[in-house]
């Protein structure tokens, strides 16, 4: 799929798309049986914002806020497993539990210091909040999510909204 991706960004008409495009790192993910690495857009500096995209979609969904949200957090933004640009094997199980393993093994990878606050998107929405319920169920201090909240799109789109009005009263924009 890196392949296919690499190919698709020159042609990539919206500037936002091809720019996180280009942030796509490609990570081996253990305990998946699979030897392909996953495509996760990282983007930023500081706290890590877990953003999980709809059904159908990939990580492209969130070009249009990763400039918003870049200077305040370090953005993860993966495929969810069998969307997006990731692997598709044949003889892998689909679902939602294949998807919450790939987050699992995603946040195992990831290594944060502290909590990881998570978002999402349409179905990245009903995934998150239950990749946290699940976490907060074994949480220990190793569990990234386990003191955090996950946020629906709409809670994100009030942060954007409120960005986009403070840029404008500063006179930052248009």
């Amino acid at each position: 799929m890196k392949t296919l991706l690499d190919a698709l960004i020159p042609g990539l008409l919206d500037p936002q798309a091809r720019d996180l495009a280009l942030q796509v790192q490609w990570w081996p993910l253990q305990g998946l049986g699979l030897e392909t690495p996953f495509p996760v857009a990282v983007v930023g500096q500081g706290p890590p914002l877990l953003m999980l995209h709809g059904f159908d979609s990939s990580f492209l969904e969130y070009r249009r806020l990763v400039p918003l949200l870049a200077e305040r957090f370090q953005l993860v933004i993966p495929d969810l497993f069998g969307f997006g640009f990731s692997p598709r094997p044949p003889q892998a199980s689909y679902g939602p539990e294949a998807v919450l393993r790939h987050l699992d093994a995603l946040l195992a990878h990831l290594e944060a210091d502290g909590p990881i606050d998570a978002i999402g998107a349409s179905m990245g929405g009903a995934v998150a909040v239950e990749l946290a319920r699940r976490q907060l169920r074994h949480a220990s201090s190793s569990s990234p999510l386990a003191a955090r909240t996950a946020f629906p799109t709409s809670w994100l789109w009030a942060l954007a909204v409120r960005e986009i009005h403070e840029a404008i009263l500063e006179d930052t924009i248009f």
